[in-house]
Parts: structure tokens; sequence; C-alpha cells
């Protein structure tokens, strides 16, 4: 997905003011420039939310109003007129994504008060809401401030770009400290990184300066053919529910491993629906999302033996998923809940899935 254009917001609230090349910022009246240099809270860092698309324009506006600062991407597409011409239409570019500013645990609690059954993105690796330090979303809200063109989100994990490339750190520039491979895509080196998990890919670094990484190097980078290595040894805050598919999960070292592997997940499946026909739906969907994410963590980086027969799982996963959301009786939070985290899954794990 490529971002052509971007209307961003910070809050408090403000004045709006229209840039000559089509950029709206909202700031304070009393500052003069864009709200990518003069956020008000250069220590706060960043967590994001996906939200179904309905619901974004009330939810900005509520952001706005109880002034919490946040930052949402738009891309402005053109549309043919009946009547001839063209007209611009501006939709997210990445479907109810949402950057939030401040402390993790009170946005939750925020949003548990104000939109109950959203929540914040977490890392699968601790299974806490993924954190954004300010020092990294800053220089990636000035890129898209200046240059949207510039910034592409990927559907594969950042792993998946580091065999045979070396990783690199920038020492020059505004984008300084920044950390990934240099990928040439659609003809263009770009720099492939992680922004809160989501692996994003950004062009015009041909005149930075890049020094090698060579001390903390995160486990789950790398591809390697050896089953030992597969399973970072990060801690991970898991439910009760997530700690019973986890035990379920071995490491697979023969066919027969993967055989035992998709029988466990067919039978969680069964569990899922299990909880659906009883009207559980939340619990039906947390099963099944956990499901796609344990296999991204421990078998994303496996070569040999064959995990085919796991993919293929995972597509069946994502069509109960579908199901779920299919039952008429299914109140409007929870579906919203559902169809957020859906599009959340879609954009961190779509490899898995078959939505690239």
């Amino acid at each position: 997905m490529h971002l052509d254009r971007t209307v961003s917001h910070s809050i408090p609230p403000s004045l709006v003011k229209r840039l000559p090349v089509g950029i709206h910022v909202i700031e304070p009246s009393s500052v003069v420039g864009s709200e990518v240099e003069k956020c008000p809270y250069p220590n706060l860092p960043w967590s994001y939310l996906f939200i179904h698309h309905r619901k974004m324009d009330q939810l900005a506006a509520r952001l706005s109003h109880d002034g919490i600062p946040f930052f949402i991407h738009r891309t402005v597409h053109y549309q043919r007129k009946r009547r001839g011409g063209v007209r611009e239409v501006e939709r997210p570019t990445v479907s109810g994504l949402v950057f939030l500013q401040g402390d993790s645990t009170e946005l939750q609690r925020y949003l548990n008060d104000r939109f109950p059954s959203h929540y914040l993105v977490k890392d699968c690796s601790t299974g806490l809401p993924a954190v954004i330090p300010h020092s990294r979303m800053e220089p990636f809200m000035r890129v898209v401030d200046s240059d949207p063109s510039r910034v592409r989100f990927l559907l594969k994990p950042l792993r998946h770009y580091a065999d045979g490339n070396t990783r690199l750190r920038i020492v020059s520039g505004f984008l300084k400290g920044f950390e990934g491979y240099i990928i040439r895509i659609d003809r263009d080196r770009r720099l492939v990184m992680d922004i809160g998990g989501m692996t994003v890919a950004i062009s015009g670094i041909h005149g930075e300066t890049f020094e090698v990484v060579r001390d903390n190097i995160p486990t789950a980078v790398g591809t390697s053919s050896s089953a030992e290595t597969v399973k970072p040894s990060v801690h991970r805050a898991l439910s009760s529910i997530q700690e019973r598919i986890d035990a379920s999960f071995l490491t697979p070292r023969t066919s027969s491993d993967i055989c035992s592997i998709v029988n466990e997940i067919e039978l969680w499946q069964e569990r899922a629906m299990m909880y659906s026909a009883k009207g559980d739906y939340k619990t039906a969907a947390e099963i099944l999302f956990f499901l796609i994410e344990n296999v991204d963590y421990h078998y994303s980086n496996i070569i040999s033996p064959d995990i085919t027969p796991i993919m293929t799982a995972v597509h069946i996963i994502w069509s109960l998923v579908d199901r779920i959301l299919g039952n008429e009786d299914i109140t409007d939070d929870t579906r919203s809940m559902i169809e957020s985290e859906k599009v959340s899954h879609q954009l961190m794990f779509g490899y898995l899935i078959g939505k690239e």
C-alpha cells in the first residue's frame, strides 16, 4: 500500500490550517509549523489500534475533544464524476489504523471508557500493547508529512527479509537510528524496518550513511533450517486459554510432527466454533486469532520440514472468522471488535492468510 497523501492531527484543540500542498494539519493556534516538529508531548510513546472505518470520524472527533494526540494516514483517490471531471476522495491508507500518543495503560483505559471493545494492538512477543518510542514515531511522521509516497506498508514480517541480507542502522539525517534491511522493491532501494510490529519500507535513503548492526540482534530475526532455533527466548504474557493453545504447538522435526500440529489446530478450531455456537463470540475469535499469531511466532522461519499443511490450516482459520462475523445475533460492539482485529491480523500476518 502506498501513501500518496496524509491527513494528520495533533491535539490539544486548535485551529485548522490548510497547507498549499494539500496536507491538512490541526495544531495549537500559538504554534507555527507542522505538528510533527511541534509535538506537545515529545517524551510520550505511541501505540495504535484498528477501528472499523465507519467509526473513524467519530473516534477522531472524540480524540480531538478529549485532547488525545493522534495520527491518521489518509490517501487521496481520484474518482470520475458522472457528468465528467474527477473528484478527490480521502480514505484511510490502512483501513482503520489510528496511532495514539500516551501511556499505553492510560490509553487502553480511555478506550475502555469511550470506545468499549476496542483494544490497542499487542506485541505478539510480549502480549502487551505495542509501543513506538516518540524518537521513532516522529521521523516516521515527518517522512509521511513531507513525502508520503516514500512510505509503503508490507504484509510480510521483518524477519522475512533477513535471509541473505545484512541488518543496517542509519547514522545520518533525521532517520538516524532506524534499523532494517536494504531491499529492492519496484526497482527502488528501500529500508525495510519494523514500526510497532508493522513492516514498513521507506524509500529515498540513497544519500544516507549506514553502519552494520552487530549487537542486540533480536533472536526472531533470521531464517534458519534448524527447528531448535525457531522459538525466540522472550517472555509472553498470555491468557489462560492462550497458554493452553501455546502448549500444543510443538517443535516439528518430521512430517508426522506437522500432522500432529495440524490435528491440534483443528481441535482448537472446533472448540472455537463451539464457543461461537454458544454465543461466546469473543472467546471464539480470541482462539482463532491467537492460532494465527502462534503459527507466525513458532513456524514463520522454518524451512524444513515442509509446513504447507499448517499454512492450509491457517486459511481455514481465516474463513472461520468470517463465519463468526456472519452470525446475525452478534452485538455491534463485538462485531466491531472482531472486524478491527481482523484488519490488524490481515496487515501483520497477510503473508500467512494469502491477503497480499
